[in-house]
């Protein structure tokens, strides 16, 4: 019995003092999709490297209607500065409001790096912290470099 109390208070204290951390190695890509009742989503970002090495930026501009854009050379870079100022990695894998909505918006993300991703979404919710903001100062510079 004591052998049982030692072992489930190990749990409880790795539990409570071990905290997730960012995924190793480089960084990747960035996936934003956020969609509201329209056929087509409202805000659309893929950031990734291609066959040729380089970093393009994809925006869905409609129904099924992709443009792609050279990324600025600094851009991966500032991404991955603003996912460790912003702890990106600990967003929760799904948001849901605590109570029931019948129409709104979902939004998924997807930050990956060389040795794993961190995936997040909801369904008429977000994170309740700054966490939000930096998917949001991520998207806006993925707006600026596509309006350049």
């Amino acid at each position: 019995m004591i052998n049982m109390l030692r072992f489930l208070a190990l749990i409880l204290m790795f539990s409570l003092f071990s905290c997730s951390s960012k995924p190793a190695g480089d960084f990747k890509s960035y996936e934003f999709r956020k969609f509201g009742t329209r056929a087509f989503p409202e805000e659309n970002y893929r950031l990734y490297r291609s066959e040729s090495g380089e970093f393009l930026i994809e925006v869905e501009t409609g129904l099924d209607v992709f443009k792609t854009f050279p990324a600025p050379a600094q851009l991966p870079e500032k991404i991955d500065s603003i996912v460790t100022q912003y702890k990106l990695w600990r967003l929760k894998e799904h948001y849901k409001p605590p109570f029931k909505v019948l129409d709104g918006y979902s939004w998924t993300v997807r930050i990956g790096y060389e040795e794993g991703s961190i995936y997040s979404g909801g369904f008429n919710a977000w994170p309740r912290n700054k966490m939000r903001d930096g998917i949001r100062e991520i998207n806006a510079l993925l707006g600026e470099a596509v309006a350049e």
